[in-house]
């Protein structure tokens, strides 16, 4: 499968490029190639223009909602001409969903990821929970933990504590920690996350045969999200998040599904992140 993708993030980076997956045979091959089209002005000048990120993945687990894979990952870091860690990641998930719903039925997942990068190794672990409760409500819990043998912020070296979600979507970097309210990146020695969350879907509707725009359901969710963070000669203390938000699944022209999602962070480390945050997030798929 050939795709083509644009992304803008809260990082203020869009970037643009080609993604090429191929799962024909026992290994999934996956290669994305992207260019920087558009940066923040505080980027760095030395920054890449472009990069890519490749992976292998070897399932050893395929029976019925159980999915076991080894993947192997090499990824260029766009925010930084320096970093490109090579990883290896052991997953382990029970997946399911059923007909359309608009979350997993049930979900319990692990993994075990190990990064190399310029002599620097990082290491962790991450748990993934969700569950229906009925009546369409869901709730989702997960943690992590990330840890790094080597801390130089000036090098670029350590866990990297970042708010640009590209990372965690294309799995470049298993050990970066997302706080989507941070201000700037840091480079710890290690770092945990935990959260909890919980979502009602509503199935207000609106159907339109003349108007572009149709309302199939939408969604409320909340949760909460506490951080932990450990330089190399000091503690970054704690963070606590909070999240509210709606999101509206609208169809265009009656062809195209089209997520639209407002959110409101508040988070109470004002030293690294920012304490009010209003995010917009929406995205197409062909």
């Amino acid at each position: 499968a050939l795709g083509l993708f644009v992304s803008r993030g809260v990082d203020e980076y869009t970037i643009g490029g080609t993604s090429y997956m191929n799962s024909q045979y026992f290994v999934d091959f996956m290669l994305t190639s992207y260019a920087i089209l558009d940066r923040p002005e505080s980027a760095d000048a030395n920054e890449r223009d472009y990069g890519l990120f490749t992976s292998a993945t070897i399932p050893f687990l395929r029976h019925g909602f159980l999915d076991g894979a080894l993947r192997m990952s090499y990824y260029q870091d766009y925010q930084t001409n320096t970093r490109q860690p090579l990883s290896a990641t052991i997953t382990l998930d029970r997946y399911e969903h059923f007909g359309v719903s608009l979350y997993p039925h049930f979900h319990l997942g692990g993994e075990g990821y190990f990064s190399h990068d310029r002599d620097s190794n990082s290491y962790g672990a991450k748990l993934q929970f969700a569950k229906a409760l009925g009546n369409e409500v869901y709730t989702k819990m997960s943690a992590k933990y990330s840890q790094s043998d080597t801390v130089d912020f000036l090098s670029e070296k350590g866990v990297k504590l970042t708010k640009s979600i590209f990372e965690s979507l294309q799995g470049g970097d298993p050990t970066s920690i997302v706080m989507p309210s941070l201000k700037d990146t840091l480079y710890l020695k290690d770092a945990t996350k935990a959260s909890i969350e919980i979502k009602k879907v509503f199935n207000a509707d609106a159907y339109f045969f003349t108007f572009p725009v149709s309302l199939r359901r939408e969604s409320l969710f909340g949760g909460y999200t506490h951080y932990s963070m450990h330089g190399r000669a000091n503690s970054y203390g704690g963070a606590n998040e909070y999240k509210i938000g709606m999101l509206f699944d609208t169809y265009w022209m009656n062809l195209l599904p089209v997520p639209i999602t407002l959110e409101y962070r508040y988070n109470d480390n004002t030293d690294i992140a920012e304490q009010d945050n209003f995010r917009f997030f929406t995205g197409i798929s062909f």
